[in-house]
């Protein structure tokens, strides 16, 4: 697993800067959340919204091999990215890596981060009932790709909840027998995913 800095560079040159402890566990979170018009990034998502998937590169600009330095370097590539670019060519919202202080957010951003805060209160309030759900679906009658909802940690530390494990996988290029068996139990992790 490499941490280092990455570039989400679309067609026109436009880029997002970014840091993880996991870059391809990143990438893999970013592509699903754009994918599924989840990510928290509206100028991103809307572009990739319009062009696809096809229009964007992610590519690593840097790899730190000491981890709790990161935000520092990310915050280097940032001085150089707002200092050197016009902020039309910048999909990066905050100047401050790591840091949401100051930041201004639309009426539409705000009315998501609202809904995705009730969601979490209430996927809190119910993770064991669904453990439970996948567990008896998994190990009863049913079978392991019945269960219908799925709340998994990814590599770096996102927790995703998902409705369809087939076409995650299929999407993320994960092994669908390995994510199974993480959603039955029967083993820790897999491709960096666990089971919350």
């Amino acid at each position: 697993m490499h941490a280092g800095i990455y570039k989400i560079e679309d067609q026109q040159g436009k880029i997002y800067i970014g840091s993880a402890v996991s870059l391809k566990g990143r990438w893999t979170t970013h592509k699903w959340r754009l994918n599924n018009n989840k990510h928290p990034n509206l100028k991103l998502q809307r572009a990739w919204n319009k062009y696809g998937a096809e229009y964007f590169t992610f590519s690593v600009v840097e790899l730190i091999e000491d981890k709790s330095r990161l935000l520092h370097y990310e915050q280097i590539w940032l001085d150089i990215l707002f200092s050197s670019l016009d902020r039309e060519d910048i999909y990066n919202i905050l100047t401050i890596a790591g840091n949401h202080l100051g930041s201004k957010r639309t009426d539409e951003a705000k009315t998501r981060m609202s809904l995705a805060q009730k969601n979490v209160k209430s996927r809190v309030g119910r993770r064991h009932t669904l453990e439970h759900k996948i567990k008896i679906g998994l190990a009863g009658k049913g079978n392991a790709y019945n269960a219908k909802t799925y709340v998994l940690l990814s590599p770096d530390g996102t927790s995703v909840e998902i409705t369809n494990m087939r076409k995650f996988c299929r999407e993320l290029s994960l092994g669908y027998s390995h994510m199974c068996e993480v959603a039955n139990g029967k083993r820790k992790s897999a491709h960096g995913w666990r089971l919350l």
